[in-house]
């Protein structure tokens, strides 16, 4: 994967998780129901510092587009993001 920060090459990420979120089921006024699917989350440490203001992509060598959302920065590099989209 290749970390772009607003279309600038930041580097490559060697290793990420991917967290996959599923729907849950719920009782409201006594039916059960299924929530929405929540978006899934990544982790990765950034080789370089990134600003998480700013829109952050990682791109699979197969040309796979993930954007991320709602990111984190812990210890300088360490992301935490949920995936917004994927193309």
């Amino acid at each position: 994967m290749t970390l772009f920060e607003d279309g600038k090459r930041i580097g490559v990420i060697e290793e990420w998780t991917r967290t996959e979120r599923f729907a849950e089921k719920k009782t409201v006024l006594g039916k059960e129901i299924v929530t929405r699917k929540p978006k899934d989350q990544c982790q990765f440490v950034s080789p370089k510092p990134v600003n998480w203001r700013k829109r952050l992509h990682l791109v699979a060598e197969d040309g796979t587009k993930l954007t991320l959302t709602d990111v984190r920065v812990t210890k300088v590099t360490t992301v935490t993001a949920t995936i917004d989209d994927e193309k």
